[in-house]
């Protein structure tokens, strides 16, 4: 189970629509994760939290700013020194630039952002409005796009697949047969499922059934499954 620790940064545009719609991305984005593979966590309560593990973490804080310099832009603020930050930004920008190709919004993907989980990648969203003018209708328009590409960035940057969550159902095991950690055969092996045991069925990626044991979801192919 990764990890995704998320903040929403008071605002200081005074602009009840601006607020509301990037209060409604950030909480798609958490609708969004998914429920098999990512786990939801609140950047203040979790931020010194030492269960916290880098290498299946990472950190989206969001703010909006009034910004006289820009026509309406997005900054992706990643942490100097940590690759992995800047990594997560840049899958972030050339994702981002599919959703904008035919806007003139600029995406800057740049060192900076004062906040940080010690060890853990974490990357500042900043809508930017230029001032005289709110520049409303793009957030607007792209307020479902957004959060589908900061939840698809997070499974590429996870190398996960983007799996939607499904009602779950169940399924029997047809032989003694692997649980991965990923849907490929090289991955780590978490479990073993045994012939006839009941498996919880919680989504699918191609050929592989997500299943959920003992309080962890894994992959299992799905020739091994009886439905």
């Amino acid at each position: 189970m990764f990890d995704v620790f998320m903040k929403l940064k008071p605002n200081e545009i005074k602009n009840s629509k601006i607020n509301y719609y990037t209060m409604v991305i950030y909480s798609e984005i958490k609708n969004m994760l998914p429920q098999n593979t990512m786990k939801y966590n609140d950047f203040q309560s979790s931020c010194c939290s030492n269960s916290a593990n880098s290498g299946e973490s990472a950190g989206i804080i969001m703010e909006s700013r009034l910004c006289c310099s820009y026509q309406g832009s997005i900054d992706i603020l990643f942490k100097p020194g940590n690759p992995d930050s800047k990594r997560l930004a840049q899958t972030l920008e050339e994702n981002l630039k599919n959703v904008f190709k035919n806007s003139c919004r600029k995406i800057n993907t740049i060192p900076g952002g004062n906040e940080n989980i010690s060890g853990i990648p974490t990357v500042t969203i900043r809508f930017n409005f230029s001032c005289g003018k709110n520049n409303l209708s793009w957030l607007l328009k792209n307020i479902e796009n957004i959060p589908a590409v900061v939840t698809m960035s997070l499974t590429e940057f996870f190398g996960i697949p983007f799996a939607a969550y499904r009602n779950k159902k169940i399924g029997s095991s047809k032989t003694d047969a692997a649980v991965f950690k990923r849907p490929n055969n090289n991955s780590e092996i978490i479990q073993t499922v045994e012939p006839g045991e009941k498996i919880e069925i919680i989504s699918q990626w191609e050929d592989w059934y997500i299943i959920k044991k003992n309080n962890s979801s894994g992959y299992i192919h799905s020739r091994f499954i009886n439905t």
